[in-house]
C-alpha cells in the first residue's frame, strides 16, 4: 500500500491506495501552528477509526503548496511508517514534460493534477481546479504541460466581497432559481455562481483557442487518386492563431518539410537532414511559378502572363510551398476561395521560417482556428522579395 499525502491551502487531503485503487480517504482542515504530535494523533485517530493499519505501506507520496507543513508532514511520515517520502517536484518523472519559464516555481498540485489528467486520458486538455485558487492547466496531446491560469476561488471572492461591502451580507452559495435576482440574496447567489462559471468559461474557451492541432491528413486528394504520387500529409501546432510548428510528409519520397518558429526550416530527404532557405530573386521575369495541377484558374494564368513570368510548373498538394521553401520555385498562386485552414497552416509556418512569406491575395496575414476556416482572399506565397511587386499588380486588378 502506498500513503499520499497533498496539502492544500485550505484542506490536507490523505489517501491510501493499493496500486492505482483507492481504499480510503481523509480530509483535515490545514492549520499553520498545529505540531507535529497533534497531526499525528489525528491521522492515527482516522485510521484507527476506519480499522487501517500502516504495517503493509510500502512508500509514501507528498504533495504540498505550504511550505510551512511540508517539513511537518515529513516528519509525521516518518515517524508513522519509518521511510521518508517521495516529495512531488518538477524533477520527478510524472509522465509529462514541464515547458514554462520556471519549472520549480510550479505548484505540485497543478503538477499532479496535470500527470493524473494526462494519465488518465492521454490527449489535449484544460484542467480546472476549484481550490482556494481556481487555476486552469494546458496539457497537449504529447503531455506538455503549457502553463494556465491562477485565480481567486469562490469562496475566497465571496469573502472578499462580504467583508470590503458594508451594505451586502453573507449568503449560502446555491444555485440561485434563475439569473437576474429580485432581491439581494438571489442576486449575490447569481452574482457568485454564474460569475465564477462564466468566469471558467470563457478562460477554457479561451485557453483551447490559444493554442490548437491542425492537420490535413490527406492534402492532394485529387493526386491521390490520379496516383501521381505528389500526395502530402500536414500538420501544425498553432498558437495565438499563428502556426508555431509545421510538417509536410511527402510519403512517396520518403520526404518531411519541417519548421518550428524562431528555429528554421529543414528538410528530411535521401536519409539526411539539411536546413533549407527561399531563394535571393528579386526580379519577377526570372521567377519560376508553381501552380496547382487541378485547379488553375484561367485568372490566374491570365496575371502569371501578365507579371511577366514565363517559367511555369504544375505540381500537387503543399509541394508547392515546399519547392518554394527548398530555393525550388519563388512564387505560389491562387486566387481560390475554397483554401481552408488545414490547406496553409503548416506550410505557413514553413514558408515563413525558410525566409519566404504568406499573405492572402490582398496583403493581409493568415490567422487560424477562426470560426469562418476559409481564406476568403485566395493565397499568394512567395520568397518574400517579390512579396509586394505582385500585390501591387494584384490590386490593379481589382
Amino acid at each position: 500500500m502506498i500513503l499520499a499525502v497533498d496539502i492544500g491551502n485550505s484542506d490536507v487531503v490523505i489517501g491510501i491506495f493499493n496500486d492505482d485503487k483507492l481504499l480510503q480517504s481523509w480530509r483535515l482542515h490545514t492549520r499553520l501552528h498545529q505540531s507535529i504530535d497533534e497531526y499525528e494523533m489525528l491521522v492515527r485517530g482516522m485510521l484507527f477509526a476506519c480499522d487501517f493499519s500502516l504495517e503493509e505501506t510500502k512508500g509514501a507520496v507528498l504533495s504540498s503548496v505550504v511550505p510551512e507543513l511540508t517539513d511537518v508532514f515529513s516528519q509525521l511520515i516518518e515517524n508513522m511508517i519509518g521511510q521518508h517520502p517521495i516529495k512531488v517536484s518538477n524533477e520527478l518523472n510524472l509522465g509529462i514534460q514541464i515547458n514554462t519559464e520556471n519549472p520549480s516555481k510550479v505548484g505540485q498540485d497543478r503538477l499532479i493534477n496535470a500527470a493524473a489528467a494526462y494519465q488518465q486520458y492521454k490527449t489535449s486538455m484544460v484542467i480546472v481546479d476549484c481550490g482556494t485558487a481556481t487555476t486552469l492547466d494546458v496539457v497537449t496531446a504529447e503531455g506538455v504541460f503549457q502553463g494556465g491560469v491562477i485565480c481567486p476561488g469562490l469562496l475566497i471572492s465571496a469573502e472578499e466581497l462580504f467583508s470590503k461591502a458594508a451594505q451586502l451580507f453573507q449568503v449560502n452559495l446555491e444555485m440561485p432559481k434563475k439569473l437576474i435576482g429580485k432581491n439581494t440574496t438571489e442576486s449575490l447567489k447569481s452574482g457568485l455562481i454564474y460569475g465564477y462559471g462564466g468566469m471558467i468559461e470563457s478562460l477554457t474557451n479561451r485557453l483551447t483557442k490559444e493554442m490548437i492541432w491542425i492537420i490535413d491528413p490527406l492534402d492532394g486528394t485529387s493526386d491521390f487518386i490520379d496516383k501521381t504520387g505528389e500526395f502530402t500529409v500536414m500538420i501544425a501546432l498553432v498558437e495565438n492563431q499563428k502556426p508555431i510548428l509545421g510538417v509536410i510528409a511527402w510519403p512517396t519520397e520518403k520526404t518531411l518539410f519541417v519548421a518550428q518558429k524562431n528555429c528554421g526550416a529543414f528538410r528530411y530527404s535521401n536519409n539526411k537532414w539539411e536546413k533549407i532557405s527561399v531563394t535571393k530573386i528579386s526580379e519577377l521575369p526570372k521567377c519560376r511559378t508553381i501552380g496547382s495541377r487541378h485547379h488553375l484558374s484561367d485568372k490566374e494564368k491570365d496575371f502569371i502572363e501578365k507579371i511577366g513570368i514565363k517559367d511555369f510548373t504544375s505540381i500537387g498538394s503543399s509541394l508547392k510551398v515546399g519547392k518554394i521553401s527548398s530555393g525550388q520555385a519563388e512564387v505560389y498562386i491562387t486566387t481560390t476561395n475554397k483554401m481552408k485552414e488545414w490547406d496553409t497552416a503548416a506550410s505557413h509556418c514553413i514558408i515563413s521560417e525558410a525566409g519566404g512569406k504568406m499573405t492572402d491575395m490582398l496583403g493581409n496575414e493568415l490567422t487560424y482556428n477562426n470560426k469562418n476556416v476559409y481564406h476568403q482572399n485566395g493565397i499568394l506565397v512567395t520568397n518574400g522579395l517579390i512579396h509586394e511587386k505582385i500585390l501591387r499588380e494584384f490590386k490593379k486588378l481589382e
